[in-house]
């Protein structure tokens, strides 16, 4: 089963009931880069945060990102979201089109390439070898493996965790099979926040790996706020302030067409309290 595509609505709406102050929910919603945007993942709207201490430079050509590390520099390269970037939902999916092209490393626990989830107290990573693909165990050591193919060709590799909490279960899917390949449970971590993290993730492995595409489904959306500010008006503002979201108004909620407020990307802005009502949600193309 493929994760949903992205949605351009990425909250929902909110009327102008400004007897008091009323704020939305965060939820979670679907993050997505795709090499064939031809953006890097630190410049997508929902950007990712890059760390860098290789030599090569990512290279973003011939519709996927190729990224390049070695062991004897202690390289680590690869693209992060963390904290108020993230809202891990009951079941969170990542969903990632790859291909390892070669590596090595100086542990057995450890790949050149890598995928982890951390949440507090708890967290799994999958990693990437010659024809194998392995889970991480408890203390972050070895643990489920299984060969298939990783390097004769992009594959896809979709990880389910099914809780937030240590001992909930991880299961690994491979090129849109029914049944997972891997499956393993999240172990205890020391962190105290929720982080994503993917690309090659430690300085004892190193290799070259390409990526065509990466999402997951725990993507914060920010959370709307509307706020009597008397006489007369109301201060509509939104956290964190994501890049890429803007503000959008209607007068009925049953129409299909919304306009973009004059505000636009404008965080926080303050509107008229009077009739007749209005009601505003938050866009992201």
């Amino acid at each position: 089963m493929k994760m949903n595509s992205p949605r351009s609505l990425r909250a929902f709406v909110f009327g102008m009931a400004l007897s008091m102050g009323w704020s939305a929910s965060l939820f979670a919603t679907t993050n997505v880069w795709d090499a064939s945007s031809g953006l890097l993942p630190d410049q997508i709207p929902a950007p990712y945060v890059k760390f860098d201490t290789a030599v090569a430079n990512p290279v973003l050509a011939g519709g996927f990102l190729t990224l390049a590390t070695t062991i004897l520099d202690n390289d680590i390269f690869g693209y992060r979201q963390s904290s108020t970037n993230l809202s891990i939902p009951t079941t969170t999916v990542i969903e990632v089109v790859m291909r390892f092209v070669s590596g090595a490393s100086q542990a057995n626990s450890r790949g050149a390439a890598g995928i982890q989830l951390t949440v507090p107290g708890a967290t799994t990573a999958l990693w990437f070898e010659t024809d194998t693909i392995f889970l991480a165990g408890p203390g972050l050591s070895r643990g489920p493996s299984v060969g298939l193919d990783t390097d004769g060709a992009f594959h896809t590799y979709r990880l389910e965790i099914s809780g937030d909490m240590v001992g909930s279960p991880v299961n690994v899917f491979y090129d849109d099979g029914a049944v997972p390949v891997l499956t393993t449970t999240l172990v205890a971590s020391g962190a105290t926040e929720a982080e994503l993290t993917w690309g090659d993730l430690t300085g004892i492995a190193g290799g070259a790996s390409q990526w065509k595409r990466f999402q997951h489904n725990a993507s914060a959306v920010p959370l709307l706020t509307i706020v009597r500010t008397p006489p007369g008006q109301a201060t509509i503002s939104w956290a964190p302030a994501t890049p890429g979201f803007g503000l959008q108004e209607n007068l009925n909620l049953s129409a299909a067409t919304w306009s973009n407020s004059l505000s636009g990307t404008t965080n926080p802005i303050t509107v008229p309290a009077t009739l007749p009502a209005k009601f505003y949600r938050l866009y992201q193309p």
